[in-house]
């Protein structure tokens, strides 16, 4: 059991495994799921999402975080996605994501590599290789700049399973 306060956050381009296995390992370690708020949001939506929505999600993703503030937890993204995705999409960066990614001192990343194949997704926008792979850097860049603890995750299967799990075993300090 991990006891130690921690939130560990699953983050990276699309179709790298974030919600997979942030859903195993919240159950493997008795740990609440906090999923992903956009997905629920633009599954809901009915049309084209735009700028005010994207910010609407992040509002809505940082809500669902505050409530496990105080426990050790497994967030199916954070707001590193909204900088990302507000940056890529709007070349926009909203101050206060920026400021909240600064506090991140209970956090441990996992950063999924976008190793594994392409699923088919209708919210999922980046299918090429080399796409995927851009946005992975420019995570990788934000967590560098925010000074964030970090782990990339890759491998296929059952080695991604593992090289995860490690992490979490690691971290119960």
């Amino acid at each position: 059991m991990i006891t130690n306060n921690t939130t560990f956050v699953f983050t990276g381009p699309e179709s790298s495994a974030k919600s997979s296995l942030s859903k195993l390992f919240s159950k493997e370690f008795n740990l609440p799921l906090v999923q992903e708020f956009a997905r629920e949001y633009l599954e809901n939506l009915g049309r084209d999402y735009t700028l005010e929505d994207v910010l609407i999600m992040s509002k809505g993703q940082k809500e669902k975080e505050e409530a496990y503030l105080n426990q050790s937890s497994v967030l199916d993204t954070d707001l590193t996605v909204f900088s990302v995705w507000l940056e890529v999409k709007y070349g926009y960066k909203e101050k206060w994501i920026e400021s909240h990614l600064k506090d991140n001192h209970n956090k441990v990343y996992l950063l999924c590599y976008p190793d594994l194949e392409w699923e088919e997704d209708p919210l999922r926008e980046t299918n090429s290789k080399e796409e995927r792979e851009s946005l992975f850097n420019r995570y990788e860049r934000l967590l560098i700049d925010k000074k964030a603890k970090y782990f990339i995750i890759k491998g296929q299967g059952q080695e991604r399973i593992e090289n995860a799990r490690r992490v979490f075993e690691t971290q119960n300090l």
